[in-house]
């Protein structure tokens, strides 16, 4: 966690989310800010870059906040996700370029790719779903429970207007616990739905010091 992300209003009151070097967090980390924004607009202040050292350019996003006034930022690329393969041809066979070891990569048998390719059509499927999701639903924890591990449909809950919540059919009300914070809990969610934002190239702004979260460990 550092201070590479920017939150604020655009584009003389933007904070770093997190202190510099922040080396531990509660999760999930809930700020309430004083007044509503019109406008949520969010900055890498870093060129990030995957783990095969691709570098992602640095983009700014704004969103017209609209009549909401409660937020979850979900930061995903498909460029972190979707790359190319990149391997050194040795004299024995291919190489992963970031590993060390001098072995080559083993042929897989056919059992093994048949399952490595059912656990990669899992994973694209999953992201797919999580980038084109029009909502989220959200636990107590602020975990999401609608895209990367499963589908959650709204049928299976009835809505509570009052509480604004979704409450589990399948779960009698005197066992529905409001206040769980386990990771799979889906007797209670949250429905966030997607705001639609615009990305274009950074242009300066100014940076308040005081970062929105501050995250120190003694260790």
């Amino acid at each position: 966690m550092s201070s590479a992300i920017l939150v604020g209003t655009f584009p003389d009151k933007m904070q770093p989310l997190f202190n510099e070097d922040a080396n531990c967090k509660d999760f999930p980390s809930v700020h309430l800010f004083n007044e509503k924004m019109d406008t949520i607009t969010l900055l890498e202040r870093e060129n990030q870059d995957n783990d095969r050292g691709i570098e992602i350019p640095k983009l700014m996003y704004h969103f017209a906040s609209g009549d909401f006034n409660d937020f979850i930022v979900q930061h995903m690329q498909s460029s972190l996700y979707h790359n190319d393969f990149v391997l050194k041809i040795g004299k024995e066979g291919l190489y992963a370029v970031s590993d060390k070891s001098d072995e080559p990569i083993r042929k897989s048998t056919k059992e093994e790719e048949f399952s490595m390719l059912e656990e990669l059509k899992f994973l694209d499927q999953s992201f797919d779903r999580a980038f084109d999701a029009d909502f989220k639903l959200v636990n107590n924890g602020y975990n999401t429970h609608d895209d990367m591990d499963q589908e959650i449909e709204l049928a299976a809950y009835r809505y509570d207007a009052g509480k604004n919540l979704y409450l589990n059919r399948a779960i009698p009300a005197k066992e529905l616990d409001y206040k769980s914070t386990d990771y799979h809990y889906d007797g209670i969610l949250m429905k966030f739905d997607q705001i639609k934002g615009k990305s274009e190239p950074q242009t300066t702004v100014k940076i308040l010091p005081n970062p929105i979260f501050i995250a120190n460990c003694d260790n």
